[in-house]
Order: structure tokens, then C-alpha cells, then sequence
């Protein structure tokens, strides 16, 4: 509800790139500064050994990824890796976050 009537409306009055890059900074901002990071850890993240799965070798919490695409110049990492994925990648690393 507050992102359909607060978020959204800002969002959306900038162009895509500008609204994608600012909520990047935002987020790479809140991870370094520690505001609401454990807060969204333990709201998000979902620790089920039923969801683990092994692909060559490397093991991951679950099988929910996030593609290198959405932070190309990994400013948010710390803040995307507190969202519960399982893995995520950035250009050519590979990251468990489990």
C-alpha cells in the first residue's frame, strides 16, 4: 500500500533508468548505513532446508536468484543480498547468499 500511493508516484516521474539508479543508491545508502538491513533480513528471508539445492557443486539456501543485470555497477549488493535470494550474480561472480 505505501509503494501504490507514496512510492510508485515519485517512481514513476522519472524516467525508467533514473528511477531504477536512484533506488539503487538508496538501497546501496541503507545497506551501508545499517538503517532497516537486519530489520528486512528477518522479514524477508526464509530459511527452509527443504528449499536447498545443489547445482555443480555449489550449494545455495534456495533457488531463488537475482541476475547480474539488476545492479550492473553493484552499489546496492549488501541491500539486494538481505532480500532472501539464494544467489545472486554480479557480471562474472557468482554469489550464495546463504
Amino acid at each position: 500500500m505505501i509503494y501504490e500511493y507514496a512510492i510508485r508516484p515519485i517512481l514513476f516521474n522519472f524516467p525508467p533508468e533514473t528511477a531504477h539508479s536512484g533506488t539503487l543508491r538508496i538501497a546501496g545508502a541503507l545497506a551501508r548505513t545499517g538503517i532497516m538491513g537486519k530489520t528486512i533480513e528477518r522479514a524477508l528471508s526464509l530459511e527452509d532446508k527443504r528449499l536447498a539445492v545443489s547445482i555443480a557443486g555449489l550449494e545455495f539456501p534456495n533457488p531463488i536468484g537475482l541476475g547480474a543485470g539488476m545492479d550492473k555497477n553493484a552499489i546496492s549488493l549488501p541491500f539486494l543480498g538481505q532480500l532472501g535470494f539464494g544467489v545472486m550474480t554480479q557480471r562474472n561472480l557468482l554469489s550464495s547468499c546463504g
